[in-house]
Formats: structure tokens, sequence, C-alpha cells
């Protein structure tokens, strides 16, 4: 994908990440969302694109966003945070 083709597609995901949260979605349902739009639904797959668009989606520093990355839903294991925890650690940006 070229530059500009990702530029646009990074857009897309960024506002429709900003419009599901407006419609009350949270953290959770965003990232699943996200993982399945990016096609990275395996285990583990995705960590770092999901933190990527999240942070510049919401402005999320990157200190906070990086608690995606030890999420529980992830599903390979590594993952320590669950679901109630990463939307009480994030959920505050998605307002």
């Amino acid at each position: 994908m070229n530059g500009e083709k990702r530029m646009h597609r990074d857009a897309f995901i960024e506002d429709a990440l900003r419009a599901r949260a407006g419609q009350g979605a949270s953290v959770v349902a965003l990232v699943e969302w996200l993982r399945a739009e990016l096609g990275v639904t395996d285990p583990g797959q995705g960590r770092f694109m999901v933190m990527r668009h999240l942070a510049r989606a919401f402005a999320i520093p990157a200190r906070e966003v990086s608690a995606v990355g030890a999420w529980v839903g992830f599903g390979d294991g590594d993952g320590e945070i669950t679901d109630e925890e990463l939307n009480a650690l994030l959920g505050a940006y998605l307002r």
C-alpha cells in the first residue's frame, strides 16, 4: 500500500473509531473492531497497530496506550489486563 492510500485508510479507521466511541463503544469493543478491520485476528497479532490507531484517534499518550499490549483479549497467553481493567484505564480518553 502506497503512502497516500495508507494515509486515507488510517484517516478512515481513526474517524470510524471516534464515531464508534461517540456511540458509546467501549475500549474493548473498539479494539476488537479494529483488529477485525485490520485483519489481525490471530492470537497475539496487531498489538502495535492497535496502539498506534488508538493513540492517534484519541490523543492517548504512549505511556497510557501501552496498556493495550497487555490485554488478555489478544489471546496468546501474554496478557494480564482484563476487559474491565482496559476499559477503566483508557475509557476516559474516549469521551
